[in-house]
């Protein structure tokens, strides 16, 4: 009988353990009557050969690769039922009302960045996996949308968490914990432009992220001149509210 080897995740790998599981395959591909299915992300792997010079990259794995197969985005209905999925998994506590007016925020939340940055299924897992390490720690503190949109920023924006531990008055105006000063939390957001730009730039996908930072703070939207929903409630758990950032980044 026939023997498949399926091998995934070499985009994971350094660039040089990914160049040497390639040249295993390589060196054993051609025994009779076993195949090889390998899972990667193809610029990355090109790029980890590029990086150790092996000569033609792109044709060194032509000659190692027969058929390309290309997996296809999630739907739009998928990352629906994904997230569905994601959020029934969480413990029922997670999911009680102890935070005022947020009935729509999930909606609005994938609406808004979250649904475009969960390019597949794996990206669901690991947001999950996120949320429902933070969560607890936040329950009651910050609303489920919100935590969801943070747990986000951290898998798949991580410049852009970066700069929120970092400088979070780039998002919100002012340090939390500190008393509101002098100057105008809108003009301090825009004096962040440039750093926040680049942050986001440095993302994969940067205008779903910049559509996500937008809905999360609304200070940020207001200066880019984006739509806004201009709410930022304490009571409410909103992650842009400077107290509510101050709990969330203190976990």
């Amino acid at each position: 009988g026939r023997i498949v080897v399926f091998v995934d995740d070499l985009d994971r790998l350094c660039p040089a353990e990914a160049f040497e599981m390639v040249r295993i395959v390589k060196a054993v591909g051609d025994l009779p009557n076993i195949g090889y299915v390998l899972a990667w992300d193809a610029s990355y792997v090109s790029a980890a050969l590029d990086n150790l010079k092996v000569p033609l990259a792109a044709t060194y794995l032509d000659k190692i690769v027969q058929v390309r197969l290309p997996i296809p985005p999630l739907s739009f209905s998928m990352r629906v039922d994904l997230m569905n999925n994601g959020l029934n998994s969480l413990p029922e506590d997670a999911h009680k009302p102890h935070l005022p007016n947020g009935e729509d925020r999930h909606a609005l939340l994938f609406h808004h960045g979250l649904s475009e940055l969960m390019e597949q299924p794996r990206d669901v897992v690991r947001l999950f996996d996120v949320v429902r390490t933070i969560e607890p720690g936040l329950r009651g503190e910050i609303h489920l949308a919100d935590i969801l949109g943070l747990a986000c920023l951290m898998t798949k924006a991580a410049k852009v968490y970066e700069l929120l531990h970092r400088i979070p008055q780039a998002f919100v105006g002012r340090r939390p914990g500190s008393q509101p000063g002098m100057e105008k939390s809108e003009d301090v957001v825009k004096e962040y432009a440039e750093v926040r730009d680049a942050a986001i730039d440095a993302c994969a996908m940067p205008n779903a992220v910049r559509d996500l930072v937008c809905w999360l703070f609304p200070l940020v939207a207001k200066s880019e001149d984006a739509f806004t929903f201009s709410r930022v409630v304490f009571v409410e758990g909103h992650l842009a509210h400077p107290e509510r950032l101050l709990i969330a980044l203190n976990l």
